[in-house]
């Protein structure tokens, strides 16, 4: 086999979060897509997203997180409570 040439542009676009970044990243633009949504688009993703609005948007993702996985084990919880 032949070695391949080192790419640096590949390599770069080959790197990834770990998992606190990825969380965090997440939860906050599941926050920021919630308040565009309330706001039903009359402000920009762009402006929700800024950095003055993080903390906010990511502790309304992490809760609305929560609230899916929680309504989502729920059912689970009561049909297997039903056997």
């Amino acid at each position: 086999m032949r070695k391949q040439k080192f790419d640096p542009v590949r390599k770069d676009a080959m790197d990834t979060h770990n998992l606190g970044e990825a969380e965090f990243y997440f939860s906050e633009r599941v926050g920021a897509v919630f308040y565009y949504s309330i706001n039903l688009g009359k402000k920009s993703f762009k402006e929700l997203s800024e950095k003055k609005y993080i903390k906010r948007n990511v502790f309304v993702g992490w809760i609305l997180k929560m609230v899916i996985i929680f309504a989502g084990l729920y059912p689970v919880w009561f049909i297997i409570g039903d056997l």
